[in-house]
């Protein structure tokens, strides 16, 4: 019993000085930790945007360094893609008027690495027209929608066309010819991610499978565009 009623009278001593552990959220440390919580989000979407220039950087590709480099970098800004949304939305991030606008904006470049793979012969310009025709009529409808008070939330039908877009565009980057493969050090790094087997079943796909993707993502972009501007 004495132990006891001595550890109760130390917590009690301890409550009496808040000022303690007041200090810590006023220190730089904190104020900083709080910003970024802030700015989290944004970061990655920017993230993602620097990685698909790097990506036009290196298409069309040079050398099997190139090739499986951007492979790699567009598989994690795919994964990415709902990330920084959703981290904004956690109460470890913050949804921001800068991160509403870098999101969009992100997903819009993205896409354009689909003109890379006409420079790479792997898509034609019409359905690449489509679909950059596509996300710029629905951007500009739900512009006019914002300003007219109108909060026009992302569909289903959009979402199922920015994954299919994203997963076609791997694999016609996959697909897309190399001019130098001699590389055996970045190989060896490749097979330990198996990605080289990756690349190889994909070019294992009929031509005619790859083009029936094509015309479905050319539906999928028709049909979402109907979807937003109804």
């Amino acid at each position: 019993m004495p132990i006891r009623i001595f550890v109760m009278l130390c917590f009690d001593k301890f409550l009496q000085y808040p000022t303690i552990l007041s200090l810590y959220p006023k220190t730089t440390f904190f104020r900083k930790a709080k910003k970024m919580k802030k700015h989290f989000a944004n970061i990655i979407t920017v993230s993602r945007i620097i990685g698909a220039f790097y990506i036009f950087t290196v298409t069309p590709y040079s050398d099997i360094r190139g090739k499986y480099h951007s492979l790699i970098v567009f598989l994690i800004l795919a994964i990415t893609d709902k990330l920084d949304g959703t981290i904004a939305k956690s109460k470890f991030g913050q949804i921001t008027p800068l991160g509403k606008i870098l999101d969009p904006m992100a997903d819009k470049i993205l896409a354009l690495i689909y003109l890379a793979l006409i420079e790479m012969r792997q898509i034609t310009t019409g359905p690449v027209a489509i679909l950059l025709g596509r996300d710029i009529i629905v951007s500009t409808a739900r512009q006019h929608a914002i300003s007219q008070g109108i909060d026009v939330a992302a569909k289903m039908s959009g979402k199922i066309k920015t994954a299919f877009a994203f997963s076609l565009a791997f694999v016609l980057l996959a697909r897309a010819p190399v001019e130098h493969v001699a590389c055996d050090d970045i190989l060896h790094q490749v097979n330990m991610l198996m990605l080289e087997k990756v690349v190889l079943f994909i070019n294992a796909i009929p031509a005619w499978i790859i083009q029936s993707a094509i015309y479905t993502l050319v539906f999928l972009s028709v049909y979402s565009c109907i979807d937003y501007c109804l």
